[in-house]
């Protein structure tokens, strides 16, 4: 896995989600949209881009509950998850993997200071590529 870090740090509006996206897939930060930026929000927009990159790929959102709860057939899979970030009051994605015992292991934040996410919250949602 390519680790690309984002560029533009703004709260809200910021890229961490493109250079997630672009770590996973092994692409450049100039390959993948911003998809926070995209009219017709972000998720209809990773699952545009992701049809386009992979031939019958699927993707998914899950909502995570305060257990962090996923479904069946996700363990040991990489995905983007959301959740507070370390830095101030709004979210921030990092790339991790779902474990056999329903956790999160965080392999890499596309933000530079490497800090994560703050796990005194509850992760709000994770995304998955089939």
């Amino acid at each position: 896995m390519r680790k690309v870090y984002q560029d533009d740090f703004s709260p809200a509006k910021g890229n961490a989600l493109q250079a997630a996206f672009a770590s996973i897939f092994d692409l450049s930060l100039d390959q993948v949209p911003n998809f926070i930026e995209s009219p017709e929000g972000y998720e209809s927009a990773i699952e545009t881009f992701y049809q386009q990159l992979v031939e019958d790929g699927q993707c998914f959102k899950i909502l995570l509950a305060k257990d962090n709860r996923v479904p069946d057939g996700c363990e040991e899979k990489i995905c983007i998850l959301r959740g507070k970030s370390p830095r101030g009051c709004f979210g921030h994605v990092v790339v991790a993997r779902h474990t056999k015992d329903d956790t999160f292991e965080m392999i890499h934040d596309p933000h530079p200071d490497g800090t994560f996410l703050d796990e005194s919250e509850a992760f709000g949602w994770c995304f998955f590529f089939l």
